[in-house]
């Protein structure tokens, strides 16, 4: 089968999302096309040479220089074999977002001359909601299923409302929201009930690829624990080093991982060296997943003290529940969805919550934690989050749907 992505930039590293969904349809004989809408600033592309269609990704963004998009419409207008159709974008009334700086204008005239394969994934809903557009206009008359992962909604929503959507919702196709409570949210601003479904994205199969050591949780010397995440005010990851403070004012031997990078880096090395822990945090930066991975092996708590829900089930708490990690987690959207009754959930904001869960996991056994939590925990990433299932699951649902 031809499969076709539009996705909003080209695809990096930290989307793995993403990756593993393209590497497990090609691996499983599927040819695989990738359209992008742009770039995302200080990340490098994604690339593998056993998948050569990441770096073959054809852009559809316009040139940022006004001028050079100008001279592109026109040569791309004059060849036109849609112009009364293509010139419906120049609705500004109809089409207030995209039609400012002739967006839609040239997404109309870039489309005309795509190959599209039978199946079409958009990621994210402001992608799905171009396509829509298309389709008012009459460019474009296939099919398509729009995934929304969260900031599509928690940010445009807020920021435009919830007309931006209105296109999308109008046309009927279906939308798969990456967790419960997102789907909530979205029937919420127009979304029908038979229209959005719940569809996760999975862990990179890696991760599941191994067992957990079995010894993992027996006479730990020096406890370790992990936050897997971008270094911003929402993550909450202050709140954590708080609580690992007063983890080390008990006199507990700890030292606590933060894997990743953001504008928060620097205030938050600079309140472990106020909290008088620096020694024992160590700001690791970005990692790839199999760095990710070895670390999860070695460590025995994930904390994610995330803020606001961002929508998904959160990948990192997938990846540390399939390596044996014990999650703590806040109570906002997916994460409460995925961690159920296999580890703690907490209250945002609240450091002496976090103090309190890793305080109430050190009164476990280890063979308790591992009956009870651990290896529950992995059964259901097994169960519910592998890859070569969800796609199937995908698949089977879009025949459904009269898609494919």
């Amino acid at each position: 089968m031809n499969i076709t992505f539009f996705v909003p930039n080209n695809i990096v590293l930290i989307e793995s999302f993403m990756i593993t969904q393209i590497i497990d349809f090609i691996d499983n004989g599927h040819k695989v096309k990738i359209f992008s809408f742009g770039k995302l600033k200080n990340y490098t592309q994604f690339t593998e040479t056993n998948y050569p269609q990441f770096s073959e990704t054809i852009s559809l963004s316009p040139p940022t220089n006004d001028w050079k998009k100008i001279k592109e419409i026109f040569k791309m207008f004059y060849q036109s074999e849609q112009k009364g159709k293509v010139l419906k974008s120049l609705n500004f009334r109809k089409f207030p977002f995209l039609s400012k700086k002739l967006y839609l204008l040239y997404y109309s005239l870039k489309f005309e001359k795509l190959e599209i394969g039978e199946f079409v994934i958009c990621h994210f809903g402001h992608i799905g909601n171009i396509l829509a557009q298309l389709r008012e206009i009459g460019i474009i008359n296939f099919q398509f299923i729009t995934f929304f992962h969260g900031f599509d909604f928690n940010v445009l929503v807020k920021k435009f409302g919830k007309d931006f959507y209105k296109f999308l919702i109008k046309s009927n196709l279906p939308i798969f929201a990456v967790s419960i409570s997102l789907k909530e949210k979205l029937i919420d601003i127009g979304f029908s009930e038979k229209q959005t479904q719940v569809h996760s994205m999975s862990v990179d199969p890696t991760f599941l690829a191994s067992e957990i050591e079995k010894n993992k949780f027996e006479k730990i010397e020096t406890l370790r624990i992990i936050t897997v995440a971008r270094l911003e005010k929402i993550k909450g990851i202050r709140f954590s080093l708080m609580a690992f403070s007063k983890v080390l004012e008990d006199g507990i031997l700890a030292e606590y991982w933060i894997v990743g990078d953001g504008k928060n880096r620097e205030s938050l090395e600079e309140l472990a060296v106020d909290l008088k822990i620096s020694k024992n945090v160590k700001f690791l930066g970005m990692q790839n997943k199999s760095q990710i991975k070895l670390l999860l092996d070695k460590t025995h708590i994930f904390i994610l003290p995330s803020i606001v829900s961002e929508g998904g089930s959160p990948l990192v708490l997938q990846e540390a529940m399939a390596r044996g990690n014990y999650c703590i987690g806040t109570n906002k959207g997916g994460i409460v969805e995925l961690i159920k009754n296999t580890g703690k959930l907490i209250e945002p904001e609240n450091s002496d919550e976090i103090y309190k869960a890793i305080k109430e996991f050190l009164q476990y056994s280890s063979i308790k934690i591992m009956d009870e939590k651990i290896i529950p925990g992995r059964k259901i990433i097994e169960k519910e989050y592998e890859i070569s299932l969800l796609n199937k699951k995908l698949l089977n649902l879009s025949r459904r749907e009269n898609l494919l």
